[in-house]
């Protein structure tokens, strides 16, 4: 049975020189055994879409840092499907987590490690030769954007904050919580949105740009100081969040002061590879 907790808070936190919001989806798992991250229900959405067949399995790529083996192996247990995990087999990928995504009655399907679009195109193969079929990258789907776009808006109609900061990751979560924040019905549109990048600025511009959401005047792509891999343990946050992708973002936000009033959108809690490190059956 899966139970998020849609209702997560908002605190006010000091980052920096000045006061900012903090949408705490971190706190999404609720006392599930799933991960800090918000993009659960996005992924129970794409699932529930009825463009994928649950007669069918359906395989996915869970890179080392990424909570979503896990998310998806648990979630897709809950609702019937045949969920294979493809992972790059590595010395570095923690034994646990793959103990805990097997745990779901899932399938591992393990692939030699290089780079991620190599590594993806073999499971693509793989994938065929097998006749599954795919989740979409990065869950890049409809029921995904149209998840987010509909809880910032929400947001922004009792909070109507000026600005936004997060982590960008592939740009697919980006595109629908910009679907739901900017304002660009306006004729000059004054909402900011500012995405903090390791994938680099031409690729998160595309996917923005894919879903009607870029404006060059109104959102901000900077490339973050720090190599993805950078799990950021010298840098302290007043909430749980993720190194390798939200921490980046709070760093930028610390060394930037935004005029008005600013929300950060916490997506991850802890490192995928701290949690690793500790008995997940307590989580």
């Amino acid at each position: 049975m899966l139970y998020f907790n849609f209702d997560t808070p908002i605190e006010k936190h000091t980052c920096g020189e000045q006061e900012v919001w903090v949408k705490r989806d971190d706190l999404f798992n609720g006392d599930m055994d799933l991960p800090p991250w918000a993009k659960m229900e996005g992924i129970r959405r794409v699932l529930e879409s009825g463009d994928l067949d649950k007669n069918k399995p359906l395989i996915h790529l869970s890179v080392r840092v990424s909570y979503s083996g896990w998310a998806l192996a648990y979630i897709g247990r809950e609702l019937g499907w045949d969920i294979k995990i493809a992972y790059p087999n590595s010395k570095n990928y923690p034994q646990e987590i793959l103990d805990k995504i097997s745990s779901y009655d899932v399938e591992l399907v393990p692939v030699k490690p290089n780079l991620l679009d190599i590594v993806e195109t073999y499971v693509k193969r793989v994938a065929e030769e097998k006749d599954y079929q795919m989740m979409p990258y990065a869950f890049n789907h409809p029921e995904y954007i149209n998840y987010f776009s509909d809880r910032v808006s929400d947001i922004q109609k009792e909070y109507d904050f000026d600005n936004i900061v997060l982590n960008a990751g592939s740009g697919v979560t980006g595109a629908g919580v910009l679907k739901g924040f900017m304002d660009y019905d306006n004729f000059i549109p004054q909402k900011k949105a500012y995405l903090i990048t390791t994938a680099g600025e031409t690729s998160i511009i595309r996917m923005l740009k894919k879903w009607d959401v870029y404006h060059h005047n109104n959102v901000y792509i900077s490339e973050a100081e720090q190599d993805f891999f950078d799990t950021m343990d010298y840098l302290e946050t007043p909430f749980p969040c993720n190194g390798n992708w939200d921490k980046k973002a709070w760093w930028w936000l610390q060394n930037n002061k935004l005029e008005g009033k600013t929300l950060f959108y916490n997506l991850g809690g802890e490192n995928m590879e701290k949690i690793a490190k500790k008995d997940l059956t307590s989580i």
